[in-house]
């Protein structure tokens, strides 16, 4: 991926931020302000976006409701899709004070704002993150008292309202007031498929027709990731910059495909040297989390490049807040 120059000369990779500790981590989901969730449903079916589930957020399932700093009741139309690695919200307020309707007063309807995973801390740290960087909570509840989501009053400073959400382990959607289309629809001519290459920019794969990643389903198949820069060239600094940047294309590589580090399943390591070993057992306690993923670690005689000295391959399941 192509480098931004910052203002000392240094160089910043798009995507990864100006925060050096990356509080806003990833961008999950991208919302719609409607004032017809229907015609704004067809509208982006036909450019291949869908199926839509269709739900109600109402006080009688939508717990925790504020507006503003106070308890509030509001109603709202809300419509969730799966594109590639991010999830399309629709947004139809029907009653109570919402932002939402204030936006489309004041600016009709449109691209309204975007969701953050905040690196899937703890929603209450979030809140308090959000709040000691100067932004207020404007708009949150408790969809089925467990799914958790708060906007806040990004727009002076960012021009967008930002959202943050989190589901608990083990959730499972309600069944939808309806489906868009009806589940006996055909679907328009572009078919989904159930095979997606994953790629990330720069693709190190490309030029030998390999992919970087396959997704079926909702398991994510990552190739090798060695420790290579985005020239595709073995980094100096022997084993241990070899390992930190092979995380670190783990990891790009796992986000391209909708996961993370932290829904990573299965890994298998690859060792030029098995002295190394306690250095992995290492680096795997401080990129991965509990519980940890199963793992293989091999010693081989020789990696794709003679100098590298390390290779990870894994599987993973594509992250919850994904398949919102």
């Amino acid at each position: 991926m192509a480098q931004i120059p910052d203002q000392t000369g240094g160089a910043v990779t798009p995507g990864g931020g100006g925060d050096t500790n990356g509080f806003l981590g990833n961008a999950i989901e991208i919302a719609i302000v409607t004032r017809d969730h229907l015609r704004t449903m067809e509208g982006l079916w036909r450019l291949g976006i869908g199926p839509w589930q269709v739900h109600t957020f109402s006080p009688e399932n939508t717990a925790n409701q504020t507006y503003r700093g106070e308890p509030s009741a509001f109603t709202m139309k809300v419509c969730f899709a799966q594109h590639g690695g991010m999830i399309w919200e629709l947004m139809e307020p029907i009653s109570g004070p919402t932002i939402f309707a204030e936006f489309l007063e004041r600016q009709g309807e449109g691209i309204h704002h975007i969701a953050y995973d905040c690196n899937q801390i703890p929603f209450e740290e979030r809140l308090a993150e959000f709040a000691r960087r100067g932004f207020r909570l404007v708009q949150s509840g408790s969809w089925m008292g467990r799914n958790h989501f708060a906007f806040f009053e990004t727009e002076a400073a960012t021009t967008t309202c930002l959202e943050t959400y989190i589901f608990p382990d083990g959730w499972e959607y309600p069944e939808p007031d309806e489906w868009y289309p009806p589940r006996t629809a055909v679907r328009p001519p572009e078919p989904t498929r159930l095979v997606e290459r994953i790629r990330t920019n720069p693709d190190p794969y490309e030029p030998f027709h390999l992919s970087q990643g396959i997704r079926v389903g909702d398991l994510l198949f990552i190739s090798g990731q060695a420790g290579y820069d985005d020239a595709a060239q073995i980094v100096a600094g022997g084993f241990d910059a070899q390992a930190e940047r092979a995380f670190a294309n783990l990891d790009r590589a796992l986000h391209a495909g909708g996961s993370s580090l932290s829904d990573v399943v299965k890994v298998t390591i690859f060792l030029t040297d098995m002295g190394h070993f306690s250095k992995v057992v290492d680096l795997r306690r401080r990129h991965f989390t509990p519980p940890y993923p199963a793992d293989t670690i091999v010693e081989v005689k020789g990696l794709y490049a003679p100098e590298a000295m390390i290779e990870i391959e894994a599987v993973a399941v594509v992250s919850a807040a994904t398949r919102r």
